[in-house]
């Protein structure tokens, strides 16, 4: 525990983007046999992590992968997607999307009545935000989901003929703390669960990708923070949601894959029926990069400044 603890104090997470020719249900609820791809996505001094996809209807050769893009020199992530082409192996294309003054990352997209959206976690921004894709896949018009709160990787499902959004409190417990909201309608009046929040719980609450439906069950994916940032993915079962009641088990774990080009972490899974996007990270020392170091010192410094937050709110 404590060699982890100073080999994590000394490094700082360096994250890639990897493609699984398979279904999502068969990554996430078993056990995957099939090669990861890795992606070229990031430049010299930055990388992409919180992968998404959309395939167009019909366009089973071609899969848009929505990330965010981190630079060690911003000290910020922006959102970008590549288009990628599955038969040829081969990115076609690779842009920004949306930067803000704010960091971004956790592109949640979704689809409703042919109109897509992407709903990111720009928590620094005190908002969750929706954004409307206006012209494919460039141009974006934001407005405000939910005001004056701070989400941290906003997810939404759609159950029961109501909206359902999961999210984290970045001003408490952005990895433990586990909230939900409600709407009748993705763009009108959300309210908060009665229950909020939901769950408390380090090792399983902040979300790591979009809800698995599988022979009539759903699964939430969460990150495993218990021993350090982004360590693995749970699985968890969904065995009742309403407005007045939550309940989930954990069902599977899902680790970094050793030996790999990414093999210390694991915190984001997405796909459908044919493809599953992760991404992992591997630990890149601190004395090798001035903009790595220094980024490392920013996220200590955030770290006391929540703790010191925290305390006195108790």
């Amino acid at each position: 525990m404590l060699k982890n603890k100073i080999r994590n104090f000394l490094h700082e997470d360096y994250w890639g983007v990897g493609l699984i020719e398979d279904s999502i249900q068969n990554v996430a609820l078993k056990k995957n046999k099939k090669k990861i791809t890795w992606l070229n996505l990031a430049k010299k001094n930055e990388f992409a992590a919180d992968p998404f996809i959309y395939q167009k209807k019909g366009d089973y050769n071609i899969v848009y992968i929505f990330y965010e893009l981190f630079s060690f020199h911003k000290m910020k992530g922006s959102l970008a997607y590549a288009k990628y082409d599955i038969k040829k192996k081969e990115i076609l294309e690779n842009k920004i999307i949306i930067d803000e003054k704010f960091h971004l990352s956790y592109p949640f997209i979704l689809e409703v009545d042919d109109k897509l959206y992407i709903i990111p976690e720009c928590s620094e921004s005190k908002n969750i935000y929706i954004y409307e894709c206006k012209d494919f896949p460039l141009i974006w018009e934001k407005q405000t989901l939910i005001k004056g709160f701070s989400g941290i990787d906003n997810t939404i499902l759609k159950h029961n003929n109501k909206w359902w959004l999961f999210t984290t409190n970045k001003d408490e417990g952005q990895h433990s703390h586990l909230y939900i909201f409600y709407s009748d309608d993705l763009t009108g009046e959300w309210y908060p669960h009665k229950k909020n929040p939901v769950k408390i719980d380090i090792s399983s609450s902040r979300s790591a990708g979009e809800f698995i439906s599988f022979e009539g069950k759903l699964f939430r994916p969460s990150m495993d923070n218990s021993n350090s940032y982004g360590q693995r993915i749970k699985i968890n079962l969904i065995k009742d949601l309403s407005e007045e009641k939550f309940n989930e088990i954990t069902i599977r774990e899902i680790s970094p894959i050793k030996n790999s080009k990414y093999p210390h972490k694991l915190h984001t899974i997405n796909g459908n029926n044919s493809v599953a996007i992760i991404d992992s990270a591997k630990l890149i020392s601190l004395f090798k990069n001035y903009l790595v170091f220094k980024t490392k010192i920013n996220r200590i410094k955030i770290k006391i400044k929540n703790v010191i937050k925290y305390s006195k709110l108790q």
